[in-house]
């Protein structure tokens, strides 16, 4: 599952692949895990951007506990913790802005990104909703 999801992720560009927003002639899809994984990791990479490289390391540390049978200890507030963690980079990507956009179209943050630092500027100032962002995602 953690494997498939970085291949999904690792093998997404915009040109030539059928999503969401691309109109193509191409039938097969050039993504590792064909046209499903071409629209899912579109669709991550839209809501997310750079921030959807987090789901497969998720993933990958759920995918090892289980293989030892080690069993994850207060998993609600890890889910949860991992969310904070997940929207803190989406705004992080989204507040600062060297960050290079996604295959030169998407913005780094992605939708939520820009939707959660927007928010954030708007409450607070530019640099306290950086020192909020940074100080949730340490906690």
């Amino acid at each position: 599952s953690a494997d498939s999801g970085a291949l999904l992720i690792d093998s997404f560009t915009l040109t030539g692949l059928p999503s969401f927003n691309t109109a193509t002639s191409t039938i097969r899809a050039q993504n590792l895990i064909g046209r499903a994984g071409s629209h899912t990791a579109d669709l991550l990479f839209q809501l997310l951007g750079l921030g959807a490289w987090l789901l497969p390391v998720g993933l990958t540390i759920v995918a090892f506990k289980w293989l030892f049978s080690r069993p994850i200890r207060m998993p609600f507030v890890r889910m949860v913790g991992f969310g904070v963690l997940l929207s803190g980079t989406c705004a992080i990507f989204a507040l600062i802005p060297v960050w290079p956009s996604v295959a030169g179209v998407l913005p780094p943050g992605g939708l939520a990104g820009v939707v959660l630092a927007d928010a954030l500027v708007t409450i607070l100032n530019p640099i306290g909703a950086l020192i909020l962002t940074v100080t949730c995602m340490v906690l």
